[in-house]
């Protein structure tokens, strides 16, 4: 709201333009944010660190914080695991042959 002179009054629509820069404003394109599987599980293992480093555990209920975490933890070790054996499985491009030395 604009005040003027003790009344408010909104401006045009005229003179807003919403999702339009300012003359001066600097605006680039959004940098794409993603996760990929492995930064999850990483998130997700410090996330049940935090929980059991900073929860009561002498709680009534703390088993079900603990019961969580290592659910989630062994879920990621699991996942892990399993990207480490199907790269060790993948067919590596092999090395070019170097050549001989002719007979």
């Amino acid at each position: 709201m604009i005040w003027e002179g003790g009344t408010s009054s909104w401006p045009s629509q005229d003179t807003v333009q919403m999702g339009q820069p300012r003359p001066g404003e600097l605006r680039g394109p959004l940098t794409p944010f993603t996760f990929s599987q492995n930064d999850m599980c990483l998130v997700f293992v410090a996330f049940a660190t935090w929980a059991v480093r900073t929860s009561d555990l002498h709680a009534p209920d703390a088993w079900k914080t603990v019961l969580l975490a290592n659910i989630g933890t062994i879920s990621a070790i699991r996942y892990f695991r399993r990207q480490v054996w199907r790269e060790r499985r993948s067919p590596s491009p092999s090395p070019s042959p170097s050549p001989g030395p002719s007979s």
